[in-house]
């Protein structure tokens, strides 16, 4: 009797370690999203962690028609020189804690810019989808995969910048 108790006692103990364990990788969970602005002449891309762990970054990979790139300047016909980037590659790690935000990209414009640059920015972006793969502190994958067709509605509109845009407007 006294041997059964203690095999059930020892059962008990590895069901709650494990239980324990199963805890411990829920509490320090990251949860990546990949947000995209463009208000007042600011547009970017860029990944947050909303979750309660850190996210290792360890690749970002920028998909068009069917080919991947590493580097997004590889993909837009726009001057490097105007806008940040962020690259991460093979080798080239970023980590981001609980309540952060990485810039992939991002682009300043000032009203003087013109219109064409802003649509061709917007444009070029459209045809992207992004793809992250990254991990936790427990090494379990996590994939983050965003298409930036949402940057098109103003290609097909009228403008990138509403605010910017409006002109003289008689109320009366």
């Amino acid at each position: 009797m006294a041997i059964t108790i203690s095999i059930l006692a020892l059962l008990a103990t590895f069901f709650q370690a494990y239980l324990q364990r199963a805890h411990n990788q829920k509490s320090v969970k990251p949860f990546g999203q990949i947000d995209l602005r463009d208000m007042d002449g600011h547009l970017f891309v860029a990944v947050s962690n909303n979750g309660v762990g850190p996210l290792i970054i360890e690749n970002v990979e920028y998909i068009k028609d069917v080919h991947s790139y590493t580097k997004l300047n590889d993909l837009l016909t726009i001057d490097i020189a105007l806008y940040d980037n962020v690259a991460i590659a093979d080798g080239v790690v970023k980590v981001l804690y609980p309540g952060t935000q990485l810039r992939l990209f991002e682009i300043v414009f000032n009203q003087a810019e013109p219109r064409d640059m802003i649509k061709l920015t917007c444009a070029e972006l459209s045809l992207l989808t992004i793809q992250i793969s990254a991990k936790d502190i427990y090494e379990n994958k996590i994939t983050i995969i965003r298409n930036l067709e949402w940057f098109d509605r103003h290609v097909k509109g009228s403008n990138c910048f509403a605010r910017v845009a409006v002109e003289n407007v008689d109320l009366h």
